[in-house]
């Protein structure tokens, strides 16, 4: 994950270490294993900022700090109201390089999901091999985030429910130049799980919608140099969702290309992303199944001589939308923020 202001832009870059406020504010592509520092001892990044969140989502309700979604909704006909929150920007990452060896242990936390709101902790090894790149050995641990226990309920207040995420990643980056490889592994656990209680749904269809079960995904991206100043990172990944309710279950296929410019007077990130999801069997209360098409774009710049010192200044922004054959499984996604960045 990201050790530098350039490359904090990431899908999977790396957040507030003691995660006082897991509170992120743009859709970010993955980020490759990035070249192990060259000294010794204690690296890291801090980002801090603020601003503004446009979120809609029909399942999630929030987190232990903000509350996103509706309480109450008066139909599932159609896509949630999107809900606006002034937000900050807290993210790091903390890092020691132990003396003679290409070893580099870390911890942070990372999005890996934002249009589902999925925020983890993490703590990471990672070994240099020599001529075959670094290997990379990742536990991770969601989060508090809050969803809807049952979110068909119309008419009256839902009740908001935890959803816990514990996963296990290996990256091998760096076979052969530019290639990387990423496999990750885990479960989804819902507090408690009512989905279709409201609605008088049999229990052969509420188990259908049952949200709990396995994760995995393998994940290929290839570093492409332009030039000294110019990177381009096209990537392509493919998920398994096997939630326990065969409704829910899902694959989603994306594929997303990431720019890096690093030059004297500003760092620009720059990415669009596209994936497909289709849905292992048909939603009972609809008929049909939620196979869904989403397509989202990010950026960040830094100007480095905004600020003394190390820091650097600039903004990010990004958008995101989810387009589901049922509406009430859309989800939009959009921000802007003020950041200052440093390296350290």
């Amino acid at each position: 994950m990201p050790r530098s202001p350039l490359a904090a832009a990431g899908r999977d870059a790396r957040g507030c270490l003691v995660v006082l406020l897991p509170v992120l504010v743009a859709v970010t592509p993955a980020a490759a294993l990035d070249p192990l520092p060259e000294k010794p001892g204690w690296h890291g990044f801090d980002m801090l900022g603020v601003g503004i969140q446009h979120l809609g989502s029909s399942f999630i309700s929030g987190s232990t700090f903000q509350e996103f979604g509706e309480a109450e909704i008066d139909s599932l006909s159609h896509g949630p109201e999107t809900v606006r929150n002034v937000i900050p920007v807290l993210r790091g990452e903390i890092g020691y390089r132990f003396a003679g060896s290409r070893t580099y242990l870390s911890a942070g936390h990372s999005l890996e999901d934002l249009i589902r709101y999925d925020f983890t902790a993490s703590i990471r090894l990672i070994q240099g091999l020599g001529g075959e790149g670094l290997l990379g050995v990742e536990l991770l641990a969601g989060l508090p985030v809050r969803i809807w226990e049952d979110p068909y309920v119309t008419g009256q207040e839902r009740e908001p429910s935890d959803r816990e995420l514990q996963r296990a990643r290996l990256t091998w980056s760096g076979i052969g130049p530019g290639l990387e490889i990423e496999l990750t592994a885990g479960r989804t656990e819902i507090g408690t799980e009512h989905s279709g209680e409201f609605l008088g749904l049999t229990d052969a269809e509420r188990r259908l919608l049952e949200r709990d079960g396995l994760v995995r995904q393998v994940r290929v991206s290839y570093r492409i140099k332009l030039s000294e100043r110019h990177r381009l990172v096209p990537r392509a990944s493919f998920q398994i969702q096997d939630r326990d309710g065969e409704a829910m279950a899902h694959n989603v296929a994306g594929v997303e290309i990431d720019y890096f410019f690093h030059g004297e007077k500003a760092t620009v990130t720059a990415t669009v992303y596209a994936e497909s999801s289709r849905y292992h069997e048909e939603n009972p209360i609809y008929g049909k199944t939620a196979d869904a098409d989403g397509l989202g774009t990010s950026f960040m710049v830094l100007l480095p001589s905004w600020f003394p010192g190390k820091w650097s200044g600039g903004f990010r922004g990004a958008a995101y939308r989810d387009d589901s054959d049922i509406g009430f499984f859309d989800a939009r996604f959009a921000s802007f923020a003020l950041v200052s960045a440093r390296q350290w």
